[in-house]
């Protein structure tokens, strides 16, 4: 039905990043709110990051608006040769 992960962790900055896609068909349903905040809440208590982020494409409006929910920010740096991808972080 889909994915999520953690992954290139930066352990002396206590940062990585998260990744996750959904199958179309399970769009709108809550799944990946509810997944991305376990994800986050385990990365967070267990392994003390401090800083997550993620990248989305510029016209996908559902992950933006679903990482917004998840309390990460926007922010204004360009992602390398891409720029067609948005960069979101969530600190603690």
């Amino acid at each position: 039905m889909g994915t999520i992960c953690l992954f290139e962790f930066l352990g002396d900055f206590k940062k990585c990043e998260i990744g996750y896609e959904l199958l179309t068909e399970y769009h709108g349903q809550g799944i990946m709110i509810e997944a991305a905040g376990k994800v986050l809440e385990y990365a967070v208590k267990t392994h003390g990051l401090k800083t997550i982020d993620a990248q989305t494409h510029k016209d996908n409006y559902s992950s933006a608006k679903l990482l917004q929910k998840l309390n990460f920010k926007k922010l204004d740096d360009v992602i390398e040769n891409n720029l067609n991808l948005i960069l979101f972080r969530f600190t603690t």
